[in-house]
């Protein structure tokens, strides 16, 4: 059996932990409200000013999560799963729009979803499964599977997983951390529908 040990989401409105708020958000912009939320944890990581929208919500959902983890064993086996609705597009539309002039190289390296997976794995040092899939909502179905497949036949020992968008005025992040250690809810189908539908 598997099991969710921690569940971390952030909104437009809140970053919250396991049911508990940390913190109360608001801000002008999503741009702005990421970077006082960043500030105000107190992260230290000067490359979260390079990083595109998506890449910096998840990022901070994540140092929450690992911060309440503590001590990550076996980092080679972590895997990371993540789904995004809008990807990229944020950055996709500030890339189109330099191209009318000269092409700016520090936005197209986040032309891509999946950098927010680099982003996170260079990070916090995890070495497994990465993977990012486009889709409105989370694939309850086929993330149970996927996820039950890595821990119980890929030699991975956690894994990152869950739902990241952050565009136009949208800023959903729940992210959740599943290992076979014995701790917290069971990791199925029904569990995974009451977090993210």
């Amino acid at each position: 059996m598997l099991y969710i040990h921690h569940v971390v989401s952030l909104s437009k409105d809140a970053l919250i932990a396991d049911g508990q708020v940390l913190h109360q958000l608001q801000g002008d912009s999503l741009s702005e409200t990421i970077t006082t939320l960043y500030r105000s944890l107190g992260i230290s990581y000067p490359k979260f000013f390079k990083m595109d929208l998506l890449s910096k919500a998840a990022f901070l959902a994540t140092e929450v999560l690992v911060q309440i983890l503590g001590d990550i064993e076996d980092k080679d086996r972590v895997a990371t799963v993540l789904t995004t609705s809008n990807g990229c597009m944020d950055v996709d539309e500030k890339f189109e729009a330099s191209r009318t002039e000269l092409a700016s190289p520090a936005l197209f390296v986040y032309t891509l979803p999946n950098i927010m997976l680099g982003e996170i794995c260079i990070r916090n040092q995890f070495k497994g499964e990465q993977m990012c899939t486009l889709s409105e909502q989370l694939d309850i179905p086929f993330t149970a599977f996927y996820v039950t497949d890595l821990l119980q036949q890929r030699n991975t020992a956690a894994c990152l997983c869950g739902f990241a968008e952050a565009y136009g005025d949208q800023l959903d992040v729940r992210l959740i951390w599943v290992s076979a250690e014995p701790k917290g809810e069971p990791f199925t189908p029904e569990q995974l529908s009451s977090i993210f539908n």
